[in-house]
């Protein structure tokens, strides 16, 4: 059970939670970190001991993120003798049953990320993957546990990391340090990313990149060059100051590529494995990332949604900056609409939206609020110049208008200022439309 222990102890260090390792008789194995209220439960408590062997079978197969009695989160994941549990991991403040179990044991249930639960769910079968080489094997050889422990660190170092830039520099820095290259490069996507950045040598790497991510990408298989200055692929490029050496492995629609000054065929099986791992972080990064998008973003417009854009303007008006809210509502729509049809409805609201915020920048949030009506806020004082852009832009390229309703002022709730937009907006509809309407609220009033 060596390498079990191995994996347990490296997943509870990385990630600062409890872990454990049960066999398929319900038997711990393994364990690591600190125990939750969760192990209490299970020795006291006859109905967490009936749950846990039933939420184990039904994760048999797959992955679970299940929901305990006292309303924790665990994650249980499947091995091929047994389950890894990780239990106790409270992603709310708000769970009353486990404020009665916290009071009744004298302990207390730290609170995690709802996206490091997720997290969790996938580097833990990761982890214990990288170890069934070793476990079918039944030996553990000195370079065997030397790699793993690369392997686990690189995990441990890009667990949480969500946004593809940070998972790119993260990896670079890594892959030179560890297996002591010259540079390292990776082209995957839109994306690029390099260890040194040294301007002189951008459109040399750059050529490289190119041709080595298209070998690789054709061939499927990795490509090893001893030395660039005799290689035939880079006959065409001057590569005299870069590191002599190179392998460049595919990983999803791009290539991983190692310069280094000696030979490299001592790390080729490690740099496989760490490629590999690379490919499936980059995998959950992307797909956080759309998740993230959709959450936040209007479908039919692109911009952001209501649900985004409260949170950002309560998060504004907390810090007691000076605040400017206007709400745009699209004249006679439904009018439009019915005369027209939805779906050159649907043409003229993406019109708007594109053109609106075109006309903003980046100095504002906008987004659609609902139906015909769209908001945006920002921090300055040329709220009203803005809005004032915005509607002549529209009446100029869209074949429709808008009327705007613009409320300024400092130390005021975000209920506050979006009612006042709302009632100038109000008052510019009322008031012929197509048109610009603002209020200046409290102290700020003498200064605008």
């Amino acid at each position: 059970m060596l390498p079990v222990q191995f994996v347990v102890d490296k997943l509870a260090s990385a990630t600062g939670v409890y872990a454990f390792v049960l066999d398929r008789a319900y038997k711990k194995v393994a364990s690591a970190g600190v125990p939750p209220l969760f192990t209490q439960l299970v020795e006291r408590e006859v109905a967490y001991q009936r749950w846990l062997r039933d939420a184990l079978d039904d994760a048999r197969k797959q992955v679970r993120i299940a929901q305990e009695p006292s309303g924790c989160t665990a994650v249980l994941v499947p091995l091929s003798d047994g389950w890894c549990v990780v239990p106790g991991l409270r992603t709310t403040k708000n769970i009353q049953s486990v404020g009665d179990v916290e009071a009744s044991l004298g302990a207390a249930v730290p609170i995690v990320e709802p996206s490091h639960v997720q997290s969790l769910a996938y580097l833990v079968p990761v982890l214990f993957s990288a170890i069934q080489p070793v476990l079918e094997q039944r030996a553990v050889f000195e370079h065997t546990v030397s790699d793993m422990t690369v392997l686990l660190d690189y995990l441990s170092q890009v667990l949480f990391v969500l946004d593809p830039e940070l998972l790119l520099q993260r990896t670079t820095e890594f892959f030179v340090h560890k297996l002591r290259l010259g540079n390292c490069s990776i082209v995957i996507d839109s994306f690029v990313g390099r260890y040194h950045h040294n301007p002189s040598l951008l459109n040399t790497y750059a050529c490289i990149e190119s041709l080595t991510k298209a070998h690789v990408q054709q061939t499927k298989t990795m490509l090893l060059s001893a030395n660039l200055a005799k290689d035939v692929m880079f006959a065409k490029i001057s590569v005299d100051k870069l590191p002599p050496c190179l392998i460049a492995l595919p990983v999803g629609s791009g290539a991983v590529i190692l310069f280094a000054d000696t030979s490299l065929n001592d790390v080729v099986s490690l740099a496989s494995g760490l490629v590999e791992k690379f490919g499936k972080a980059w995998e959950q990064c992307l797909l956080y990332q759309s998740a993230h998008s959709l959450s936040i973003t209007d479908p039919l417009t692109g911009i952001f949604n209501r649900a985004f854009f409260s949170r950002a303007l309560a998060r504004a008006t907390e810090s007691a900056q000076f605040v400017s809210v206007c709400m745009i509502d699209v004249d006679n729509f439904k009018k439009y609409n019915d005369t027209q049809g939805h779906l050159a409805g649907d043409k003229v609201l993406q019109s708007v939206a594109a053109t609106v915020k075109a006309t903003l920048g980046e100095a504002c949030v906008f987004a659609r609020y609902g139906g015909e009506e769209f908001v945006f806020f920002t921090n300055t004082k040329d709220a009203v110049s803005l809005a004032e852009s915005c509607r002549a832009a529209v009446e100029q390229g869209c074949g429709v208008t808008i009327s705007l309703g613009v409320a300024s002022g400092a130390g005021l709730s975000s209920e506050k200022l979006l009612q006042e937009a709302d009632a100038a907006l109000y008052r510019a509809k009322n008031s012929g439309k197509n048109k610009v309407e603002a209020v200046v609220l409290g102290e700020d009033k003498e200064n605008l």
